[in-house]
């Protein structure tokens, strides 16, 4: 019998590298469990269900179950929806859900809230735009997305910039070795900065940061990088937080083990939060009497620019 496929149900399916093995493997050791789902149309059948699977199996003798009844599309869908419920849709495919029903469903918004009532997810206007946002995603950057690769907050920032800078962000985690912390506090960082008038992401890594997708990974490039974002997004933190540097190796000494310096704020801020760790209430008391006499000349060499026009 002739097999075919729902276009708007094939649009639908975004699996993982790791879901798909695994679903592969599965496949092979043991064939296909439970039946595929076909909907007799005229002459031909259609694949409610099972449609990956058959790919991976990629013979014609499999267990299916057929349906005889007239579903329309919006009923397949629903259908469809019900079937696979139990694996849990990931975020993409849902997204894509929203998609199909934009592009063949005139963008339905009573069929929006019947696949999320048979999903079991809340409807609201926040998480259809949260769903939508995600359409805007590279494929590189969807498929990270899913398998946890790239952090879901930063996914959902990155789906509201270009193409081409989504690109350069993720060539320049690959390149540094960032784990997600890192990577959430650069996107952060680079997501501030393309608030200003005059710079975009792609701009700002075009001409910034190009070195550091391009040079070969070392812990210096890393050091380096961050070094280079810091100075251009928080300059007078920068500037401070060097002659700091050189400033507390004078604190260390007997009883008192750590002195580290502090932005309130990743942006620019006047004021920094001095931190003092000690163990000998004598010593403490020396060191703040140093820090007491040479704060006005650290606070004379501060300088502070304005960012934003």
């Amino acid at each position: 019998m002739e097999i075919k496929k729902f276009e708007f149900l094939d649009e639908i399916s975004f699996t993982g590298a790791d879901d798909f093995k695994k679903l592969k493997e599965s496949v092979e050791k043991i064939g296909i469990q439970q039946p595929i789902i076909l909907l007799k149309r005229e002459n031909s059948f259609y694949i409610v269900d099972g449609y990956k699977r058959v790919k991976i199996y990629k013979i014609k003798d499999f267990p299916y179950s057929i349906i005889e009844k007239s579903f329309t599309n919006e009923e397949i869908l629903l259908e469809y929806c019900k079937k696979n419920a139990f694996r849990d849709f990931n975020d993409i495919e849902i997204s894509n859900i929203l998609k199909v029903i934009n592009k063949y469903f005139n963008n339905s918004l009573e069929l929006i809230k019947k696949v999320f009532n048979c999903l079991e997810i809340k409807y609201s206007d926040k998480i259809v735009e949260k769903y939508l946002t995600l359409q805007n995603l590279t494929l590189d950057a969807k498929i990270r997305y899913i398998n946890n690769t790239l952090n879901k907050n930063i996914g959902l920032k990155l789906s509201k910039i270009n193409e081409k800078a989504q690109n350069y962000i993720l060539k320049l985690f690959d390149n540094l070795k960032l784990n997600n912390n890192k990577q959430k506090r650069v996107f952060e960082m680079l997501f501030d900065l393309s608030k200003r008038k005059d710079l975009s992401i792609d701009k700002l890594i075009e001409e910034f940061f190009s070195k550091f997708i391009n040079e070969p990974y070392t812990k210096k490039l890393e050091i380096d990088f961050f070094d280079k974002l810091i100075s251009i997004h928080s300059p007078n933190f920068y500037k401070f937080n060097l002659k700091f540097n050189d400033f507390k190796k004078s604190f260390i000494g007997k009883g008192l083990s750590k002195v580290n310096c502090y932005s309130p704020s990743l942006f620019e801020d006047e004021n920094f939060k001095i931190e003092i760790f000690f163990s000998n209430l004598d010593e403490l008391l020396k060191k703040l009497k140093l820090i007491e006499k040479n704060i006005e000349c650290l606070l004379k060499e501060q300088e502070y620019n304005e960012l934003f026009n």
